[in-house]
């Protein structure tokens, strides 16, 4: 397809996008329920063997390809995931496991104009009483819109005095004027002195009034004053959503009412019933992913540092120096997958107190070997000789 979804913004996609984008987050989904339910069922049955590792190596390819793909990208654009990790980003599918009970249901949460449902005059009069009453078709007149998202966005920003407190007074000002001609009445225009204004100086009634010799129209001046208000705002309104998408808004952009939005919330729904299912059908592995996950990497770093002589096992070297050598790179990127939120450094940071708790428990072992080759009867030079059952382990 010509569309570029992963170079745009939600916000800025068109119906073009918006299947293409539905599209990819199914993938993801078939790849979590098909081929990564596979890899784990592997590993269950392999866990306690040898091929263990193996086994753990081909999720976190899975992983990676999930980790990687641009459904998997849009699903976590489609959520607030800082709010549901304390500020911090979710990054993995395998913190996604964690988490995914405090996903909300996704959808696309553009603001939307209601409208207002008009009917004709009589059925109106009935209405404005409570009670239960039947309408027919042709008493409907339609659901009038008024304005565009933008104008609705900058309207609520002028009822809000938060926002600003003299637009607030002219949106006020303004209604006040249509409601007074709507029901017939003239305003009371009261002039006082600035610097006393316990002294009335004036006091006029009308639309019009003389000033410094000249009749003003009240009407035009509000008017005015509140266009010029709104057009303000609006600028405000639309230069926060250039930088933040609030909202669709644009050339290509589809209307943020359009119920092909839809689709998105769908697929990601589906993806999060997905992953529920796998998390519950697996829950002691998928709750020690993350554990299992970093001591395997922790484990291909012990291993890439022993298989080069200037490396010393016990200290990972600078990401430059790392990168340099053959498979470095990769390695580099797993690291910061693995730590997650702290990337590198928080490995580079865990992986001492495990590679001297490794060389501990290896101790360990070697001076208990060493011990019962010391007790072996005189002669015997056969380590895997059991003097209390009187054979030879083969």
């Amino acid at each position: 397809m010509s569309s570029q979804i992963d170079f745009k913004r939600i916000a800025e996609y068109d119906e073009e996008d918006i299947s293409k984008a539905a599209e990819e987050i199914n993938e993801t989904t078939y790849i979590l329920k098909k081929n990564l339910r596979k890899k784990i069922k592997m590993y269950e049955k392999l866990m306690g063997t040898d091929m263990q590792n193996d086994a753990f190596e081909n999720i976190t390819e899975v992983f990676e390809k999930i980790d990687n793909s641009l459904g998997f990208t849009i699903y976590k654009d489609l959520h607030d995931l800082s709010r549901i990790n304390n500020g911090k980003n979710i990054f993995g599918i395998d913190e996604v496991f964690k988490y995914i009970d405090q996903f909300p249901i996704a959808s696309v949460q553009w603001p939307v104009i209601g409208g207002f449902y008009l009917f004709d005059h009589e059925t109106e009069k009935n209405l404005i009483h409570p009670g239960t009453y039947s309408i027919n078709q042709e008493q409907f007149f339609g659901n009038l819109k008024f304005y565009s998202v933008i104008d609705d966005i900058t309207t609520q920003q002028l009822m809000n005095p938060t926002y600003n407190t003299r637009r607030h007074d002219h949106w006020k000002l303004f209604l006040n004027l249509a409601v007074a001609e709507c029901i017939g009445l003239e305003p009371i225009y009261e002039y006082y002195d600035l610097k006393d204004p316990s002294k009335k100086l004036e006091t006029q009634k009308g639309f019009i009034i003389q000033k410094n010799g000249t009749d003003i129209d009240i009407r035009v001046e509000i008017r005015k004053l509140f266009k010029m208000i709104f057009e303000t705002t609006k600028k405000e309104v639309i230069n926060h959503n250039e930088k933040k998408k609030d909202f669709p808004d644009g050339e290509g952009s589809l209307d943020p009412s359009n119920p092909v939005w839809n689709k998105l919330s769908e697929a990601a729904n589906k993806l999060t019933s997905s992953i529920k299912s796998l998390k519950n059908e697996f829950p002691i592995i998928i709750a020690n992913i993350k554990k299992d996950q970093i001591n395997f990497t922790f484990q291909e770093i012990r291993d890439f540092l022993k298989s080069i002589s200037e490396f010393d096992e016990k200290v990972i070297p600078a990401r430059s120096k790392i990168e340099s050598m053959t498979g470095g790179q990769g390695l580099v990127k797993r690291m910061s997958k693995a730590g997650g939120a702290g990337g590198m450094e928080k490995i580079k940071e865990d992986y001492p107190k495990w590679i001297f708790e490794q060389l501990r428990l290896e101790e360990e072992v070697k001076a208990k070997k060493d011990k019962n080759i010391q007790k072996l009867p005189p002669g015997n030079a056969n380590p895997d000789f059991d003097p209390k059952e009187g054979i030879v382990k083969i």
